[in-house]
């Protein structure tokens, strides 16, 4: 299930994951701190100057989903510090937040 906040309205819109199989994984982690999983901290990921936003389980794993373009690079940001990060077809990353 796919989540996302309007934030205009202050609303949530729930997707069934299979609603969104035409678009791919465009990047995935997992978030650590003190070498233990970071669960439920939001994550948001900056492409071309639009802004999506996630959070992460309870194993600390977050993925965003999106259309595959030519973008290689996108900002990670979580918990106030950044991370600029190469987007698909990469391996999950892995980061330490502090």
């Amino acid at each position: 299930m796919l989540v996302y906040w309007d934030r205009l309205f202050s609303t949530f819109l729930f997707v069934p994951s299979l609603a969104v199989a035409s678009q791919q994984p465009i990047h995935q982690g997992f978030l650590m701190q003190a070498g233990k999983p970071a669960p439920h901290v939001s994550v948001q990921l900056t492409i071309d100057g639009k802004t999506y936003h996630t959070r992460k389980d309870s194993s600390g794993k977050y993925i965003f989903y999106g259309p595959t373009t030519a973008v290689r690079k996108g900002l990670l940001s979580v918990s106030g510090q950044n991370f600029q990060l190469p987007l698909a077809p990469t391996g999950p990353a892995a980061l330490e937040i502090q």
